[in-house]
């Protein structure tokens, strides 16, 4: 979607001129360069220890070498898309600055040159950085190239801040320096983007060769950081000694279950909300690993700054701050349809159901399970997206108030949430009746929705919030019907298929 919006949005600048462009894709250029740098960084750890095809190599006789060069193959093919984006980009900074029709075999060979940099930045972060260093980063920077992507032509002003920041991150610096776009003054900015260009280019290899000798596919090193809890647990228990294992095993240590109030903040409120029994499917669900505490931390950074950037900044600085809010309430969303595990679908084993779907749990259990979670997760984000509302506005009364009516739709949409869990690996969609009952009702959940929220007279708002609810209870009493008296299979086959 960002490449889609990403080439939307400069092609058409190419008719334009003037300077306020230039500076305008110069600042995108460097913020996406460092947006594609730790997601390739991220990606290239992937690929060599969170890669769910690895577990194909500890049945064959093949070396750590030949699994790290294939692993890495993989990865460059997974990252000849950051061509395209700054072949694009430079194509268009030389086309205004007086390249003409060759702006687009100069921009090639300049993204070219961005490419190989962007990996040897990406394999020096993972060679030398800890998968966590990486993942805030690679969180924020993309979200600051897709709000200045949309907003920040509008702010000549912070484009050219942002441009003339280009000289520290190679190779930008050196290109935009060398077409004659850089406003970089004094002899440091002259000199430091050759220097850090060329360093870089000499610590890639040893960055590539030090990731090489130590990949080891039993043993992966960064797991001891606490990002892969499990593959730890899993080495711990294999060194254990025989005798220890056979006494965990005849004390029964494995029946304990999940230590909710050993667990983090989060888990132990939320597990205040389940009864016995749905703390035992909770525990099932969530593969006894939940996480929600150390997730929250590590994106709390980002609740802050964002904020923090409007109350500083302003509506001077900030490019379309209303955009900006919805574009984080769009991540939100995101991180609320991050559904358990229990959920999922056994990876690689062909067409089967979702695990819950093995077990003696009933529809309303996974209901109540679901409804309880997805509650407590909503209430930490849309606490941050009231004050996010209200920052951005000013925190005037309006601001408040739209900040409520955002709570309230989140809190009228949580029974969707639940079809949303299940409906995606059944086939209901196969059945026209459940297909055309959920057009309806989505088209008035979204209308009403709409005038809930942007509806100025009070009985408007009651009514179309009333009416949102009612819509959303009563689809998740149809779709519990249907699922109960098997109207569809928690199967994803298709017509076709079952024929």
């Amino acid at each position: 979607m960002f490449r889609l919006c990403y080439l939307g949005i400069l092609l058409p600048l190419a008719l334009g001129a003037g300077l306020p462009i230039v500076e305008y894709v110069v600042a995108l250029i460097l913020l996406w360069t460092l947006a594609t740098v730790f997601l390739c960084a991220s990606r290239l750890q992937t690929a060599l220890y969170d890669d769910p095809g690895l577990i194909v190599f500890d049945y064959y006789p093949i070396s750590d070498g030949d699994i790290f060069r294939r692993q890495w193959r993989r990865f460059l093919r997974g990252t000849w898309w950051t061509l395209l984006d700054f072949t694009a980009g430079y194509s268009l900074l030389l086309f205004h600055s007086g390249g003409g029709w060759h702006a687009l075999s100069g921009g090639v060979v300049l993204g070219a040159v961005q490419w190989l940099f962007i990996v040897a930045m990406a394999v020096c972060l993972a060679a030398y950085a800890r998968p966590k260093h990486i993942a805030f980063p690679g969180i924020l920077f993309p979200a600051a190239s897709f709000v200045f992507l949309l907003g920040g032509g509008g702010h000549p002003g912070l484009s050219a801040w942002l441009s003339n920041l280009a000289w520290c991150v190679p190779p930008t610096g050196w290109i935009v320096q060398g077409l004659g776009i850089s406003n970089s003054g004094g002899l440091l900015h002259q000199i430091a983007p050759v220097v850090l260009s060329a360093t870089l280019l000499a610590l890639a290899p040893i960055a590539f060769r030090q990731a090489r000798q130590t990949f080891l596919l039993s043993e992966p090193r960064h797991a001891t950081d606490g990002r892969t809890p499990e593959l730890i647990e899993f080495g711990e228990g294999q060194t254990r000694k025989a005798d220890d294992i056979r006494a965990a095993i005849r004390g029964r240590q494995f029946l304990a279950g999940f230590d909710w109030q050993k667990a983090g903040f989060l888990e132990r409120n939320v597990s205040r909300l389940f009864s016995a029994r749905e703390r035992v499917v909770a525990e099932f669900l969530l593969a006894a690993n939940p996480r929600w505490t150390a997730s929250f931390k590590a994106v709390l950074p980002f609740f802050l700054l964002v904020p923090l950037v409007f109350l500083l900044l302003g509506n001077r600085w900030v490019p379309h701050d209303g955009g900006a809010v919805w574009i984080v309430a769009v991540i939100v969303g995101a991180n609320l349809l991050a559904y358990p595990r229990g959920f999922a679908l056994p990876p690689q084993g062909g067409l089967q159901s979702a695990y819950y779907a093995t077990y003696p749990v009933g529809f309303w259990e996974l209901t109540r399970v679901l409804l309880k979670i997805n509650f407590a997760k909503t209430i930490v984000c849309v606490l941050f997206l009231f004050v996010l509302w209200a920052s951005a506005g000013g925190f005037q009364f309006l601001a408040f108030w739209n900040g409520l009516r955002l709570i309230a739709l989140a809190l009228i949409a949580q029974p969707l949430l639940v079809i949303a869990a299940i409906s995606p690996n059944s086939n209901d969609t196969q059945n026209a009746e459940v297909v055309v009952l959920a057009v309806v009702l989505s088209l008035l959940m979204l209308a009403a929705g709409a005038v809930f929220f942007f509806a100025t007279r009070w009985w408007l708002v009651a009514a179309a919030g009333i009416l949102a609810a009612m819509v959303s209870i009563f689809g998740l009493l149809l779709y519990g019907r249907g699922f109960n008296g098997s109207r569809f299979d928690l199967v994803p086959l298709r017509r076709a298929e079952q024929e």
